[in-house]
């Protein structure tokens, strides 16, 4: 027993040679590509809907963008002239991810999820409402 334990710490495994090593690098940041929102945020018609917009930011934050980098795509993806562009520009807080995120909330009319439970609880069914009636007035996006 002893014999093969000393056999088998001295058995080597050869590299296969058709096997493709595997190589990981990171890109410096001047060779980065820049966090891009893909449709635009604001007032025009075909933008772009608060649940998209947390999951692109999502995204970027999964393929490593810094903060910074996330904050200043927001911004940029911001419809030109538009007073919500206006008003994070010329803030003169430093800028986070999670004001951003509050603030485009407030500006899509977002409910918060106390918001939402508030309404929920408070939600009463008259006497000609079936219950698909009552609950169809209530705004839960997805």
């Amino acid at each position: 027993m002893m014999m093969m334990m000393m056999m088998s710490d001295s058995v080597k495994v050869k590299p296969d040679p058709s096997a493709t090593p595997v190589v990981k690098c990171t890109l410096p940041s001047a060779w980065k590509k820049d966090f891009k929102i893909s449709r635009q945020i604001g007032d025009c018609s075909g933008s772009l809907g608060y649940m998209s917009f947390l999951r692109q930011v999502n995204a970027g934050m999964t393929r490593g963008y810094s903060e910074v980098e996330l904050v200043d795509g927001n911004i940029r993806a911001m419809v030109p002239g538009s007073k919500l562009r206006g008003y994070l520009e010329g803030s003169t807080e430093e800028l986070s991810l999670a004001r951003i995120q509050k603030v485009v909330r407030t500006f899509y009319k977002e409910p918060s999820a106390a918001e939402l439970y508030q309404e929920l609880c408070t939600l009463t069914q008259t006497g000609k409402e079936t219950p698909q009636d009552c609950f169809s007035c209530v705004r839960i996006t997805t």
